[in-house]
């Protein structure tokens, strides 16, 4: 495992084995998927939006995702939380962890920049998404595109991407502070499978 200094993330190469990945592919495809969402379109207004909403949507968000819950998954991703966090020397406050999403990206299907915390998240959960995890569930050779990608907008030129290519490794997590803008570019060819989960702590870091 190491961290980028430069650009605040944490890798840990191969943290999955290939076996555990199919293991939580095959679970994210037992699941029922949906169309991801924004934070603008909640559950109770996805199903009413119209087609112009829908085409809009689709313009910063396409791909499809479950929720999984299961206890022993959750504790292996919280656990290079934890590790991550403290190793970087973040050493923010975290209690929380949400339910893990699984994501499918299909051909064209892609996540324009956007951060994961959210002050909508405070007003309605009293807790703000920290530190956020990404794994690589696919291997590289499965698909071509949906490259992950930051942009630290706090640098003197705020348009320079920097891509994270460990996130095309079967197996990697990667973890980053919440608040940092990143990407997933439009998928050319197969299927991507990832995880994500945030964790949440008090207002105060």
């Amino acid at each position: 495992m190491f961290t980028n200094t430069q650009d605040y993330y944490w890798v840990f190469n191969n943290a999955l084995s290939p076996d555990t990945c199919d293991k939580i592919i095959e679970l994210g495809l037992s699941k029922k998927t949906v169309l991801a969402r924004t934070h603008e379109y909640d559950k109770d207004k996805f199903k009413n939006l119209n087609k112009t909403q829908k085409i809009n949507l689709k313009k910063i968000r396409n791909s499809e995702v479950a929720f999984l819950d299961d206890k022993w998954l959750m504790d292996i991703l919280n656990d290079f939380v934890v590790k991550a966090n403290m190793n970087s020397g973040w050493k923010y406050q975290i209690d929380y962890s949400e339910r893990i999403q699984f994501t499918k990206y299909k051909k064209n299907q892609h996540y324009n920049f956007h951060c994961d915390s959210s002050i909508q998240d405070i007003c309605k959960y009293g807790k703000i998404r920290k530190l956020s995890l990404v794994a690589c569930l696919s291997n590289p050779k499965e698909f071509k595109g949906g490259d992950f990608e930051f942009q630290f907008r706090n640098n003197n030129d705020p348009t320079i991407i920097t891509p994270a290519p460990e996130l095309r490794n079967k197996g990697t997590i990667v973890v980053f502070p919440s608040f940092l803008y990143h990407r997933v570019t439009p998928l050319i060819k197969g299927t991507r499978y990832s995880l994500v989960m945030w964790t949440r702590g008090n207002l105060y870091w």
